[in-house]
């Protein structure tokens, strides 16, 4: 019994562990918005798809040992039986948590994506304004010089 939970407690944290250093990776990289959103689509899709076959996998170790005890009794079966679907019940539960996770980190992203990308439009802009008060200064300040100098 206590194998079995061991187990289950090792997948559970083999798919949180790597959800985690994919999901880190990903935003620690020199990408851009588009590009890490995409990134981050193929992580969850490849997660869930990693995440089906672990429990398909659990399930097949699974039934494996059933067929061994049911040797032995019926009882022993029927805890057998329990920790399959509780193991199942664990990798169906993390996999829920690692998309949640993720799509809750790549809307993150995108907000923040999105908030720096007004940020510098309107730097932008106030640049653009600044330079054009400037220049608009320099041809007034030219145009009174040219005045001055034709009267002399």
């Amino acid at each position: 019994m206590s194998t079995v939970s061991n187990r289950s407690n090792v997948i559970t944290a083999t798919i949180i562990g790597g959800a985690v250093g994919a999901v880190v990776a990903l935003l620690l990289a020199p990408k851009s918005g588009r590009e890490l959103r995409e990134d981050i689509k193929e992580t969850v899709q490849t997660l869930q798809s990693k995440s089906s076959e672990w429990v398909e996998q659990a399930k097949t170790t699974t039934a494996d040992a059933i067929q061994l005890v049911s040797e032995h009794g019926s009882e022993l079966l029927d805890k057998a039986k329990s920790a399959a679907d509780s193991a199942a019940q664990s990798a169906r539960n993390a996999t829920e948590s690692i998309a949640q996770a993720v799509h809750t980190t790549t809307d993150q992203a995108a907000n923040t994506i999105h908030r720096v990308t007004d940020q510098a439009a309107d730097s932008t802009h106030r640049a653009t304004d600044t330079a054009a008060n400037a220049t608009n200064q320099a041809l007034h300040e030219t145009k009174k010089l040219d005045a001055v100098g034709s009267k002399n």
